[in-house]
């Protein structure tokens, strides 16, 4: 008896700029909910005629319709958020660009772009006018770059089916290919570095503005970004414990990172670690605060 053959695969394909990803996780959804208006008088309230305060009703029969007050009668719907995430493993560049550093610049640029989805493959959305909220890079020793976002919309609709895809295999990007450099604060420069992450924060609000009565309007009309934050840490190796407490630091420290799938340095300042005893290989994070024009050199050319 012929047995199937299991077939790696994934969530869904999203396609950004025309380029294919395939996703590990994506929950972007327009989000609505009901709104109610709601009045004091509680389920067995009595409902004064005078100038008496509220009590309790007596109930002439155990549950009776008399003891029960009408409640949630009046409501409205809320207005319309296109919002939710997305997250892929980043892939060794093979053609053209590649999707991580792309949706890097669109991230610290806070541009817009439209966003395509097939769930499982099948049905799919149209997410457009889209703005990625937060933008999140992770790498850790011994394991595989890993990417994740969260975007916010203007408006979504049915996606055209899209055709058979077919894709070459494309290498992960590991660790051994991910290079992270410190410069301009000494006690980092030489250590031994087991982790990295940071993250981008483009602090989104959406912007609501009149309809009309035979058209109203729910959905955003615009996406502003606000003040863009980036924060992350280094975990750092150490055969002893050891504090560090930046506090001579005048100048922006500078952390390089260099990969097949993106390029770029960032100024940042370093804040005190938090020290604990643990059985086991001394590890430390040390986070940090991007300041300035975050980014340089290569992606995000400020």
């Amino acid at each position: 008896m012929a047995h199937p053959t299991v077939q790696p695969g994934f969530i869904g394909i999203a396609t950004i700029e025309g380029r294919k990803i395939r996703c590990t996780s994506f929950d972007v959804n327009p989000n609505q909910t009901s709104l109610f208006y709601d009045h004091t008088i509680g389920i067995r309230d009595t409902v004064p005629i005078t100038s008496a305060t509220k009590g309790e009703q007596d109930p002439l029969t155990p549950h009776g319709s008399n003891v029960r007050n009408t409640q949630k009668r009046i409501w409205r719907p809320s207005t319309i958020e296109v919002s939710g995430g997305i997250s892929f493993p980043a892939t060794v560049l093979d053609s053209g660009y590649s999707f991580c550093s792309r949706l890097f610049n669109i991230a610290g640029w806070a541009d817009y772009f439209d966003l395509d989805f097939w769930y499982y493959c099948g049905n799919g959305k149209t997410f457009s006018d889209c703005r990625v909220n937060t933008f999140g890079f992770n790498i850790q020793a011994g394991d595989i770059l890993n990417i994740d976002a969260s975007v916010m919309g203007k408006d979504i609709a049915d996606a055209t089916p899209p055709e058979v895809f077919h894709k070459e295999a494309e290498k992960l990007v590991t660790w051994d290919v991910v290079n992270i450099t410190v410069s301009g604060y000494t006690p980092l420069e030489n250590l031994l570095i087991t982790g990295f992450n940071f993250q981008i924060n483009n602090n989104l609000s959406n912007i609501y503005t009149n309809g009309s009565v035979a058209v109203p309007n729910l959905k955003p009309h615009d996406i502003r970004a606000g003040m863009q934050e980036v924060t992350g840490s280094l975990s750092i190796y150490l055969e002893q414990g050891q504090e560090f407490i930046p506090i001579s630091l005048t100048t922006p420290a500078e952390i390089a990172i260099s990969c097949p799938s993106l390029n770029t340095t960032m100024h940042v300042v370093f804040q005190s670690n938090k020290m604990s005893g643990a059985i086991g290989p001394i590890v430390t994070e040390i986070p940090f605060v991007g300041v300035d024009k975050y980014f340089y050199g290569g992606d995000i050319d400020n």
